[in-house]
């Protein structure tokens, strides 16, 4: 990666320096119910898509892995893992939590999303989870995802449309809403740090951030090649919890599965 834009440079510092506190917040989803729900939701998906209940020769590439999550999750139903983050610091806690888990089989290797160097057609599965949004070459990547899937491989997106407040009136009316509803229930605000200002600079200058999805991403898969591709904007109440849905009333999470 010795030839990053400036743009990529400050996304990762970024990342790097967020590692610990990012990995706080996915050691508590492994403490919570909603681990279960994470894998509940999983072994379905995987299980009616392949047709089996044993995964164990399914290969997964967990795209934007950041502290590990989605990677522990689908090495605990089975799977042979790969986790992929451009942020050194991420794949530490990622490593780290791992080992805690239990699940040191996992391979973690430092690449961007649009440039893994992963083989062709190597994977029968690809996760990611608040990846894309953050990609200054959104439409490489799924290139490259596509690239790197089996003839009938399935691709798993969950995203949201994180920064669309920085552009719009009526977003940002939403997201100041979002802002008093958490107070008024006492919950953490999860947009309070003062850290992710920095990461509102940044937003402005990512492609996606100002974009409806998932539509775009379901026009993009399809051009890419993906023969079915299908999207489900509730899906944030199956797999967020109440404080989550209420400090992010504004920005639900969608979930796009694509099949090559």
């Amino acid at each position: 990666m010795d030839n990053l834009s400036e743009l990529m440079g400050k996304n990762i510092c970024y990342w790097n320096k967020r590692s610990r506190t990012y990995s706080e917040q996915n050691k508590e989803e492994l403490n919570t119910e909603l681990r279960q729900v994470w894998k509940g939701l999983f072994f379905k998906e995987i299980s009616n898509h392949f047709h089996t209940s044993d995964f164990s020769d399914l290969q997964a590439v967990d795209m934007g892995t950041g502290p590990g999550f989605f990677s522990i999750l689908l090495e605990e139903l089975g799977c042979r893992v790969t986790g992929v983050d451009a942020s050194v610091e991420m794949l530490l806690e990622a490593q780290n939590n791992a080992k805690e888990q239990g699940r040191e089989k996992i391979r973690f290797i430092n690449a961007l999303a649009d440039a893994t160097g992963l083989e062709s057609e190597s994977a029968d599965i690809i996760v990611s989870r608040n990846l894309t949004w953050n990609l200054e070459h959104p439409k490489e990547a799924y290139k490259e995802w596509f690239r790197i899937l089996k003839k009938g491989g399935m691709l798993c997106v969950f995203d949201a449309n994180w920064y669309r407040h920085l552009f719009f009136e009526k977003e940002k009316v939403e997201y100041e809403t979002d802002r008093r509803m958490v107070q008024k229930r006492g919950f953490r605000d999860f947009n309070s740090n003062p850290e992710y200002e920095k990461m509102d600079i940044i937003a402005k200058s990512l492609p996606l951030s100002n974009i409806n999805r998932p539509k775009w991403d379901y026009k993009v898969l399809k051009e890419i090649g993906f023969l079915e591709v299908c999207t489900d904007e509730n899906i944030w109440e199956r797999v967020w919890n109440e404080e989550e849905q209420v400090n992010f009333s504004s920005t639900p999470m969608f979930y796009i599965k694509a099949v090559k």
